[in-house]
């Protein structure tokens, strides 16, 4: 037998274990998307069913250009996190795949500890808000439930909950868009930014604006 040959019956037998014995499903070659080195179509599916909310609002203003659009921006968004230093890219092409850092691996590995040591005290933003102590996330949630309740706010109502939920404490984009029932990245884009270059609030890595992890809290200029 050819080396080529056995290399097919190799990868048939590998194929066959993994979708028989291991839970993985047969994917479609055809398609794949060389250039991006995805499967739009699973990608897109995905997105869908567990973020349908998210995806109400990005069609809603990108219509039929939604997904083009979402592509294009996650593909991007993946370079650009290789770029600033926050993923480690192996491969080119369809051949790329994307990982944490191995020291970024080491620092959640800590906070992991150190968030079910019982001596840990305290929250801070790097953690989901699940963890934070149900008295304070009670208030959180009392303070956001106008939002919750209310498909739209007036801008200046909204700055005024945000404002609020970030007062003394550290809140990210995600947070606050859990809290409110928001898209993280339209309140990143209509209100956090804004209100940072005004002062009203200040960012807790002001020397990486742009970092995934992002968080804010009030500024000098927030009123009391």
């Amino acid at each position: 037998m050819t080396a080529p040959a056995q290399e097919f019956h190799s990868e048939t037998a590998i194929a066959h274990h993994l979708t028989t014995a291991c839970g993985y499903v047969k994917g479609d070659r055809d398609g794949f998307e060389l250039h991006r080195s995805i499967f739009p179509a699973d990608l897109l599916a995905f997105i869908k069913a567990t973020q349908p909310d998210d995806w109400a609002y990005l069609e809603g203003i990108q219509k039929a250009k939604s997904e083009e659009t979402l592509l294009g921006d996650l593909c991007r968004a993946l370079q650009g996190l290789v770029q600033n230093g926050f993923l480690t890219q192996d491969g080119q092409k369809r051949w790329a795949t994307y990982r944490l850092r191995d020291e970024d691996v080491r620092k959640v590995d800590g906070a992991r500890h150190l968030a079910s040591d019982s001596t840990h005290k305290g929250w801070d933003s790097s953690q989901m808000l699940e963890d934070m102590e149900p008295e304070d996330l009670r208030r959180l949630k009392e303070v956001a439930l106008q939002a919750q309740m209310s498909g739209r706010l007036p801008p200046d109502e909204t700055r005024r909950l945000i404002t609020e939920l970030c007062r003394n404490r550290f809140l990210t984009a995600a947070h606050l868009g859990e809290l409110m029932n928001r898209n993280p990245e339209a309140l990143r884009g209509r209100f956090l930014k804004p209100m940072v270059a005004e002062g009203v609030l200040r960012l807790r890595y002001p020397d990486k604006p742009n970092r995934p992890d992002q968080a804010y809290t009030q500024g000098e200029k927030a009123r009391p």
